[in-house]
């Protein structure tokens, strides 16, 4: 699994979850901690899905061979 994360100008993040899925092919879970106070948006780029943070903790999973594009703001 690679993660990547790029601040944008704006203030915002684009997060890149990879996972490969030649090596070990599964899904993946992934469980992001938002080191960030206050509400934290965040979707999917590639579904257009909400992905919901709860007390800075969003759940997500990668599936085997794929990726997901997250955006991310804290307001």
């Amino acid at each position: 699994m690679f993660f990547q994360t790029i601040t944008m100008d704006d203030g915002s993040y684009m997060l890149y979850a990879i996972d490969s899925g030649w090596i070990d092919p599964q899904d993946r879970n992934v469980t992001l901690r938002a080191p960030v106070t206050g509400r934290v948006e965040s979707k999917d780029s590639l579904l257009c899905e909400h992905i919901e943070l709860r007390d800075g903790i969003a759940r997500f999973t990668v599936p085997a061979g794929t990726l997901r594009i997250l955006e991310a703001a804290a307001y």
